[in-house]
């Protein structure tokens, strides 16, 4: 489905969210550009799909709504970063625009407001700033260097042919009518020299540009002509959002709302979000959309608010556990954070955090690597759920096994304990709920009785590397494992026993899942010239008749169940980084998957 048409056209577009049309709200994510309805919750995507379908290979850092709201630009990173230029309604691709080479990012992108030109900043060592011709197919006019220091926002002057650009050092202005781009730095007039964070126009000559320490400096042609003591903190949003109202919003969490008097802005109402706001809109309606650093994107109306869009923000997210029963979709990552989101209604539910209190930082060379904040006792990279209990096991980086109650009643946590040395990549409840697999990067998988206080029943020991998947027997008697020696071992779930004969002993067993990517069924979904490490997981459907895997070139590939001499598979993408999990959903009609991009 596409959304459908509308000849309504009031909005404007903010760093990393958009509201539109009153329905509809506009945003990045990895690599997609994403249409969501914000009452329904179904969204529609520029980008993924199958391999063959254009769209960015990479994240998208920046994002534009063309002046007639029917257009969306949007630019990714690369060594030659892509600007795509697409449908509102319809997300298909209208132009495409690669930069040269080294340009490292599409950082800033601005549609002329009064002309077919288009604006785009790189992030390359001099910050070079390109002029193309939308109306002369994307044709490069002219191209200037920007300086040496980095560009923080751009935004296009709403009736004349000039953006404004701010850094760390100052506000830049760059006109571009005449086919050329000329720079004028902006005067403070005696204020403050401070790094300049986010921008916005009042009318066609009079702008607004936030600062990191929470002020705001209004702008007449190139001179500073006013300062405001708006926020503590860095603005991350500040701009128009219609003919009298104007907004801004920082790392206090405060959405300010002003009232348009002539150059001047005056406080009219604010609203207190609790995270540091980096975009911000208004809707016809007089609601607000907002976006957070912390992952969500909220909606405020009538002084209630809702979150539309949640997810994680910091770090790599490894876990995913579909609930059978409701359809309920749970993860975990390296943000300190256990989400839940429903499956049918396509939207974010609740969250839980791993473990309110900091523990050590991780050492060099120890545990599992991570570009997160967080300290391992907060990072979780497995999670699953006891269909016959509702309980739900997550591993932490810190090899602590957590058991929750319910998805439904995180914050109750049933057991605790900390058998495992190293972190926990595997976890497994029993097709009988009644045992808990819990495989560790010390080599051990764990075996807990789930009805007697998940006392420890086994450990199986006899792998020579860390454990990076497991499957259960039907029966619940026997497992399955890889490791990161590439073995395939097979054990006896009540004494731990290894059975060495275990292929050929169990050649016929019914195995509940396959998540083991080394085994007779897979032998087939391998690219060539590629090593062990390239498929990061796989899953099969209950029907038993395909296979997905996800993979470090960030696909989703299906196959047909076994993948023996099997034809090529379909390969779909979106991710902007590896896939490094995949499962099927309860009807094995969606196939989910999640990714540390």
């Amino acid at each position: 489905r596409r959304p459908p048409r509308s000849t309504q056209s009031r909005s404007s577009a903010a760093s990393d969210v958009y509201k539109r049309q009153g329905q509809y709200i506009v945003y990045p994510a990895a690599a997609l550009g994403i249409v969501m309805d914000k009452n329904s919750h179904q969204q529609w995507f520029f980008g993924g799909g199958e391999l063959e379908k254009p769209g960015h290979n990479d994240d998208i850092v920046s994002i534009d709504i063309h002046p007639n709201k029917n257009i969306i630009a949007t630019g990714s990173v690369g060594s030659k970063p892509i600007v795509y230029i697409w449908e509102a309604f319809g997300v298909e691709p209208i132009a495409k625009i690669v930069l040269p080479k080294n340009a490292r990012a599409a950082k800033h992108i601005c549609f002329s407001r009064v002309d077919s030109m288009i604006v785009v900043i790189a992030q390359d060592n001099e910050n070079t700033v390109y002029l193309y011709d939308l109306a002369n197919e994307c044709k490069l006019v002219a191209s200037e260097k920007g300086g040496e220091v980095a560009v923080i926002d751009a935004e296009a002057s709403p009736g004349d042919q000039f953006i404004v650009a701010c850094n760390e050092r100052g506000v830049v202005r760059w006109q571009f009518d005449g086919g050329k781009l000329e720079s004028k730095k902006c005067i403070l007039n005696n204020n403050p020299v401070t790094c300049f964070t986010s921008v916005g126009f009042i009318d066609n000559d009079t702008f607004v540009c936030g600062t990191k320490e929470g002020n705001l400096y209004i702008f007449k042609g190139t001179g500073c002509i006013k300062t405001i003591n708006a926020h503590v903190g860095a603005v991350g949003v500040a701009r128009k959002v219609n003919d009298n109202l104007f907004i801004s919003g920082a790392a206090d969490g405060v959405l300010k709302v002003y009232d348009i008097e002539g150059n001047n802005l005056s406080m009219k109402e604010q609203h207190q979000f609790g995270e540091r706001i980096i975009a911000a809109d208004r809707g016809l309606e007089g609601d607000f959309v907002v976006g957070t650093k912390l992952g969500f994107i909220i909606h405020l109306k009538d002084g209630q608010k809702n979150v539309l869009v949640g997810g994680h923000h910091d770090g790599e997210v490894w876990g995913l556990a579909v609930s059978e029963d409701k359809q309920e979709i749970a993860t975990c990552g390296d943000d300190n954070r256990i989400m839940v989101y429903s499956a049918n209604e396509k939207k974010y539910l609740r969250h839980s955090a791993i473990n309110k209190n900091k523990g050590p930082i991780r050492k060099a060379g120890y545990g599992a690597s991570s570009m997160s904040a967080f300290p391992p006792n907060q990072q979780a990279r497995a999670i699953c759920i006891n269909k016959s209990n509702g309980h739900v096991a997550i591993g932490v980086n810190d090899g602590q096994l957590q058991v929750r109650e319910s998805l439904g009643n995180l914050d109750s946590v049933v057991h605790e304990n900390k058998n495992a040395k190293e972190w926990i990549e595997a976890i497994e409840y029993s097709p009988n709920g009644k045992l808990l697999g819990v495989g560790s990067h010390d080599n051990n998988i764990y075996i807990y009785q789930v009805d007697n206080n998940y006392q420890l029943q086994t450990t199986l020991k006899t792998n020579n590397s860390f454990i990076t998947a497991f499957d259960w027997s039907t029966d619940s008697s026997y497992i399955r494992d890889n490791d990161g020696a590439y073995e395939l071992l097979y054990f006896n779930t009540s004494d731990g026993q290894h059975l060495s004969s275990g292929a050929s002993m169990l050649c016929d067993e019914q195995w509940a899942t396959h998540n083991c990517k080394l085994a007779w069924h897979t032998e087939h979904i391998w690219p060539p010239e590629c090593d062990g490490t390239h498929i990061n997981h796989v899953a099969r459907n209950k029907e038993i008749n395909l296979l997905a895997t996800a993979d470090d070139d960030g696909y989703l590939c299906l196959f047909n169940y076994p993948a023996r001499n099997a034809p090529f598979p379909r390969c779909y993408k979106g991710h902007s980084e590896h896939v490094v999990r995949v499962k099927f959903s309860d009807d094995s009609q969606s196939c989910l998957l999640y990714t540390s991009d």
